[in-house]
């Protein structure tokens, strides 16, 4: 699965291929959520039509993109840095979105591929806090269907799980690894909400631990049959609120997840993410081959970058992540 991306936010020019474990990394304010974002938009935009039986539009890609960037004027996704004037991205030659920094509501969009088929359900987690303000969500959402205010990629995850029933074949085995990791079982209720079951007492999300948190969302998208084969799964920054004992389990539980199909995108500033990502692939613990590495390089507020599949790029992805407290000083303050 291809992306390829011009001119959007700080990016110049970058091109994203899409494997089981996909991992995207760079400065802030380098284009990562912005390539994740407009990703999701186009997967997300396309598989909700077809599940309704609808062929996907240009107004139906046009609608998905706003609600997830929630942008007044579209046109401001449009690198404002660079002398070329249009933001162009393009998926698998299939689809060709092209944004004018003019552009309001309305941008180019050319369905090269007619009748696309794409039905495999996407998942977006930004932040393991998407529960502590479900209702305030859902409550917006729900009652101001048209207005902007809440982003899709939160919308979305909060929608699946609180309507969509428990499968009848979920994935047992990542399940009770889930459990094993945190020592207890999550449970959505319509009533409660979603809750942590530890030693048969019940703990609303709001009284979780952060960290713990987005283990628990993950089970729920495992309970209820969304992260399954050709299923893709999109994550900001894992590492967050994390101990570094629970980031490296969590890696475990992404490259689980890919043994079943899924194929798992994440963006990330965590040294230690990829220093285990190495060592999995080292130790044959997990292929090379099924990773993608994006490695946005930041240069006078452009950023340009091309993902693959060596380790030479997640070495490069290490380098300014493993930089030294006295690196760091010396640069900021200068030789003392």
């Amino acid at each position: 699965m291809e992306f390829y991306f011009e001119n959007l936010g700080p990016i110049s020019k970058a091109n994203l291929t899409v494997k089981p474990f996909t991992i995207i990394a760079g400065k802030n304010q380098s284009g990562k959520s912005f390539i994740t974002k407009f990703a999701y938009s186009i997967l997300s935009g396309i598989s909700e039509y077809n599940k309704k039986d609808e062929p996907i539009n240009g107004t139906a890609l046009q609608n998905k993109v706003r609600w997830v960037f929630q942008q007044a004027n579209i046109g401001e996704l449009v690198n404002k840095f660079s002398e070329k004037r249009n933001c162009l991205v393009k998926w698998n030659n299939k689809i060709e979105i092209k944004i004018n920094p003019t552009d309001k509501w309305k941008f180019a969009v050319k369905i090269i591929e007619k009748n696309l088929e794409f039905r495999n359900h996407i998942s977006y987690l930004p932040t393991p806090l998407l529960f502590d303000i479900e209702k305030a969500i859902l409550n917006y959402r729900g009652f101001y269907k048209a207005n902007y205010g809440v982003p899709d990629i939160y919308w979305d995850t909060l929608r699946d799980i609180s309507s969509i029933g428990i499968s009848e074949t979920p994935s047992v085995e990542i399940i009770k690894k889930i459990e094993e990791i945190v020592n207890g079982k999550f449970r959505y209720d319509s009533a409660k909400g979603a809750y942590f079951l530890k030693n048969k007492k019940e703990f609303h999300f709001s009284s979780v631990a952060t960290g713990v948190k987005i283990f628990g969302i993950i089970y729920l998208l495992l309970e209820r049959g969304l992260l399954d084969k050709d299923s893709i799964l999109f994550i900001e920054e894992p590492e967050n609120h994390l101990h570094p004992s629970l980031a490296v389990k969590l890696v475990d539980v992404l490259t689980a997840l890919t043994e079943l199909g899924v194929k798992v995108v994440i963006t990330t500033h965590s040294p230690l993410i990829l220093r285990y990502t190495e060592f999995l692939i080292n130790s044959d613990r997990f292929s090379l081959e099924n990773c993608s590495f994006l490695n946005l390089e930041l240069e006078n507020e452009t950023s340009i970058g091309e993902s693959n599949s060596n380790m030479e790029t997640l070495l490069k992805m290490m380098e300014p992540l493993n930089e030294s407290y006295f690196d760091i000083t010396l640069k900021e303050y200068g030789n003392f």
